[in-house]
């Protein structure tokens, strides 16, 4: 039995980001003040670094990337039997996540586990980590993997995500 919450799953995907590099979490980089001058800059907190070797850390980034890219477990959605739903083409960076299923003890046909999804971006020069869970949602692809895909394209002022389906 393991337990995490969104905050450590972020935390544990930006370390493989960092390779090895964990820092503590911050709500603010900078406070400004009316004329937009910085008048206070924080400084990322060194918490841990763990050290694996280059090939390591380029094999766990490879499977990170895999899931976004086709047939993957994150290439795409389904949403009935022909309509499908790409969720990382189009962009001019690679991403790298994980999906995740939370089973529920006392459901043996897995219809209400809880859905999750951690990723980060541009896997050559990463930026921004993001975690989401959906409770019941079943699958981490179907029920996280749009927004994620949405919030990354947003951060990054890409094109958003095309709800428009493929026939």
């Amino acid at each position: 039995f393991s337990a995490f919450t969104p905050l450590q799953m972020a935390s544990a995907m930006a370390q493989i980001a960092n390779q090895g590099k964990r820092y503590a979490p911050a709500l603010v980089d900078f406070i400004e003040d009316q004329e937009r001058e910085k008048i206070q800059v924080f400084k990322p907190k060194l918490l841990s670094d763990l050290k694996l070797q280059d090939d390591t850390w380029k094999f766990i980034e490879q499977g990170l990337v895999a899931v976004t890219q086709r047939g993957g477990t994150s290439d795409r959605v389904y949403f009935g039997l022909n309509n499908e739903l790409y969720l990382w083409q189009g962009l001019p960076y690679q991403v790298a996540a994980k999906t995740g299923t939370a089973q529920i003890s006392d459901d043996p046909l897995d219809l209400r586990s809880h859905a999750w999804f951690s990723a980060y971006a541009p896997v050559d020069d990463p930026e921004i980590t993001l975690t989401m869970v959906v409770e019941h949602g079943r699958s981490g692809s179907s029920a996280c993997g749009p927004s994620i895909s949405q919030l990354i394209r947003a951060y990054f002022a890409d094109q958003p995500l095309q709800l428009n389906f493929i026939d």
